[in-house]
């Protein structure tokens, strides 16, 4: 009698084992990798959408990123930052949601890539991408951004309008540029006080912010000078009737554009050309009033060092918190792909019209092969400039400054920032941080030393909270 209740115990307990092990909750690997956006309008969705899709194709759903959207910013911008400050919110950020990343990356609140690499790849090899670009994303040796795409920052304009105005292409820096931009006709550049004015003010102010020691150096005597050069040299006299900018004033408009000289990758009307491929509308922009003789020359960034240089335009990092590493692999892997990367740059045979997000791709065969594609094309993929026929002497100038000026730039970048300058003025550190410091000063409301002061105690205190 007892062996029988003992053995029915036995079929009991087995029984219930089963039930209870096909009830437990799923596996941290079983559920979706989650990003939140509002309105779909971050950079980041249109690479994370194909993804999603090339899984359903390979039928890997499991793989699929779920992309939770909020309708109400307010509500997608409090959630966000109020989950991922105490340790949960999403698996994957983007550099152009408005967290402080500075903080993220002292805190440790970014998972190291590098350590989920080397933990679910044997062969993948961070060292088979620009390494200039990939490098901006590692600090104190983890790499917590990874770029996906990126960009430079530069000037388009002529031979005959550097030689009107004394410019140099070589050796530049905040020094040479004070110089050059004391001609008020370089307004076309920099001086506006809505866009690209204060969009570099804010880019030359980080250049003076050391993430990985936690340090600023604004009380130098560098920044000092440069702080008032800039404020005078830049700005100068736009920000008298500043509250009564009209930034669509047409008359302006013309003074700045005025087919000669085009800002690009800054934010200003009317050029939208970063990679290759869209490279060709300022080209033909240059040459379609009859000069196509012209030679199109491209300026760099204009760096604290005077180095030529780059900012990453679309990139992503993995929440410390996120346990599916595996998943975390196999969406790097895909995004830093030919496949993936070609889509949005143009680096197959057939783009000629392409899905293009008019940025450089990190993958070095896809930037090869784009670059290969672009010399093929003899109009400007976005359409936006439209010719009756083929212009042998435009296709010619475009190829030239394509293979003379513009790669040979891209080729020579030697640093990369996080913060790509058209984004920044929505960052987390100028929002939040030293815009209500910045702006009374570049409106003359405070001093250079109250300035300096104001601004040395609002981003110590953020970097050492």
């Amino acid at each position: 009698m007892k062996k029988k209740i003992l053995a029915l115990i036995l079929v009991l307990s087995t029984v219930l084992c089963l039930v209870l092990s096909s009830c437990k909750p799923a596996s941290d690997e079983d559920s979706p990798l989650t990003f939140y956006c509002f309105n779909e309008s971050d950079s980041l969705i249109s690479a994370l959408k194909q993804y999603n899709k090339y899984c359903a194709v390979m039928e890997r759903n499991e793989d699929r990123v779920e992309i939770v959207n909020f309708d109400s910013y307010e509500e997608y911008e409090a959630k966000l930052n109020t989950e991922v400050m105490a340790g949960g919110g999403p698996d994957i950020l983007s550099l152009s949601q408005m967290l402080p990343f500075e903080k993220l990356i002292k805190n440790n609140s970014l998972a190291d890539i590098n350590t989920i690499a080397q933990q679910c790849s044997k062969s993948f090899n961070f060292d088979d991408y620009n390494s200039v670009v990939m490098d901006s994303g590692v600090f104190s040796g983890k790499r917590y951004i990874l770029p996906l795409y990126y960009g430079l920052d530069y000037l388009v304009t002529s031979t005959e309008r550097l030689e009107h105005f004394g410019l140099r292409l070589e050796n530049l820096t905040y020094d040479t540029l004070l110089e050059d931009i004391k001609n008020k006709e370089l307004e076309a550049y920099l001086v506006d006080p809505y866009d690209l004015g204060k969009r570099f003010y804010y880019s030359f102010i980080r250049q003076f912010i050391d993430v990985e020691k936690g340090t600023t150096d604004f009380e130098s005597e560098e920044f000092r000078v440069l702080a008032e050069d800039f404020k005078t040299a830049i700005i100068g006299d736009s920000f008298e009737n500043f509250e009564n900018y009209d930034p669509n004033d047409q008359e302006r408009k013309e003074y700045l554009f005025d087919g000669y000289d085009f800002s690009g990758r800054a934010g200003a009307f009317p050029v939208y050309a970063r990679d290759f491929m869209h490279i060709n509308g300022n080209v033909i922009r240059l040459t379609v009033d009859g000069k196509a003789e012209t030679d199109t020359l491209f300026f760099p960034n204009y760096s604290r060092k005077g180095e030529p240089s780059a900012t990453v335009e679309i990139g992503l990092a993995i929440n410390a918190n996120c346990k599916k590493s595996e998943k975390v692999m196999r969406l790097i892997e895909y995004l830093l792909s030919f496949e993936a990367q070609s889509y949005f740059c143009g680096g197959r045979e057939s783009d000629n019209a392409y899905a293009g997000q008019g940025f450089l791709p990190v993958n070095k065969e896809v930037y090869e092969a784009s670059y290969n594609n672009a010399l093929k094309i003899k109009i400007d993929v976005d359409q936006n400039f439209e010719m009756d026929e083929f212009d042998e002497k435009i296709f010619e100038a475009k190829n030239k400054a394509l293979s003379e000026y513009y790669k040979p730039l891209a080729d020579s970048i030697t640093t990369c920032s996080i913060n790509d300058m058209e984004n920044q003025m929505s960052t987390y550190l100028v929002r939040n941080v030293i815009k209500d410091i910045v702006e009374p000063y570049l409106k003359s409301e405070i001093t250079t030393d109250k300035f300096i002061q104001r601004l040395t105690d609002a981003v110590n205190m953020y970097l050492s909270e």
